[in-house]
């Protein structure tokens, strides 16, 4: 089996909120994608259309240039793969987004 040499594309989108952190929650709420080193810039411009097409909050996108991963094809994520977990998942950040605005305006 032939592996692919990665990148991690770490998307943080919105600070989740202080009642789901104590729960165990992740301090914030995005994407980890493990990309093939030779795609990760572009992929980069393909989730950030994503994200300003779903109009989704976005704090940064980067790609973590201190460490490769040898993956497998199938951990691999491809474009059409990366776009679907975008649109999926995005109902949970829009949930989260919402919700902060609605609590600043009290």
């Amino acid at each position: 089996m032939s592996l692919i040499k990665c990148k991690k594309i770490s998307v943080d989108c919105i600070k989740n909120d202080p009642v789901d952190k104590r729960a165990g929650g992740a301090d914030i709420l995005g994407y980890d994608f493990f990309v093939d080193q030779k795609e990760a810039t572009e992929l980069v411009g393909v989730i950030k259309a994503t994200i300003e097409e779903l109009k989704l909050p976005l704090m940064g996108i980067n790609i973590l240039e201190d460490q490769t991963y040898s993956l497998s094809e199938e951990k691999v994520w491809r474009k059409e793969r990366i776009i679907e977990c975008i649109i999926n998942e995005s109902a949970v950040i829009k949930a989260e987004a919402e919700h902060q605005a609605f609590y600043k305006k009290a």
